[in-house]
């Protein structure tokens, strides 16, 4: 089943790997704007994904796909 979540913002947490990454690329193909978040550890594999996503979208899809590498316990950042 496809929904359409085109101008919808969807925040993935463990977007590098399992899960996450499954969920984000199907948020992808159903035209979300993505937040992708994963711990600083995973900011390679984080980075990787949001780049390669970018490359998957069709030509002219306004979608914003960004990748923020954060360690959920550092306030700081959270708040940012």
């Amino acid at each position: 089943m496809k929904l359409d979540f085109t101008e919808k913002t969807v925040l993935v947490t463990g977007a590098s790997m399992g899960i996450g990454r499954g969920l984000a690329g199907c948020f992808a193909r159903d035209g979300a704007n993505l937040a992708l978040i994963d711990l600083p550890a995973r900011k390679t594999e984080l980075d990787a994904f949001a780049d390669e996503l970018e490359r998957a979208a069709p030509e002219g899809d306004p979608a914003q796909r960004t990748g923020k590498a954060v360690g959920v316990v550092d306030h700081a950042v959270v708040q940012q």
